[in-house]
């Protein structure tokens, strides 16, 4: 992937869409570290580099194409907010794919589109490998 360094502004926001599908590009925002715009065959979307717990993460703030993060400035407000987090200790990915659906996740109560909890998940698991293994295995 190839890396580069330009301050981002909407022009290069612009020049960025033209190369989606020309193969995979990462521009940093040297005016806020951590923030980059990542290219890639179907879409860029701006990310933000830090680290949680020791650990070096990126995050996704967002699609470019979408309207409330064409603009650079909103995109640093964003990233701004989840490095807040970050600085807090608590980890802004789940608020960050809560602001890129535009809200957070509301469950419908329909498993198949929900997807199970996690009691549940762990219950259907255990029920299926109980199966063909030991019971001392479940147990454990």
């Amino acid at each position: 992937m190839a890396d580069e360094a330009q301050t981002i502004t909407k022009a290069t926001l612009k020049a960025l869409v033209r190369g989606i599908g020309r193969g995979d590009r990462e521009v940093r925002d040297p005016a806020f570290p951590g923030l980059s715009v990542r290219v890639r065959a179907r879409d860029a979307a701006w990310t933000l580099r830090g680290r949680f717990v020791g650990k070096q993460s990126t995050w996704r703030i967002g699609s470019i194409s979408d309207p409330q993060l064409s603009d650079p400035a909103a995109a640093r407000a964003r990233a701004q907010e989840a490095k807040g987090m970050l600085a807090r200790g608590l980890d802004p990915s789940q608020w960050l794919r809560a602001q890129e659906n535009r809200g957070a996740m509301v469950r419908t109560g329909d498993a198949a589109r929900d997807g199970l909890l996690w009691p549940e998940a762990v219950a259907a698991f255990l029920a299926a490998k109980s199966q063909d293994r030991s019971p001392h295995t479940i147990t454990d």
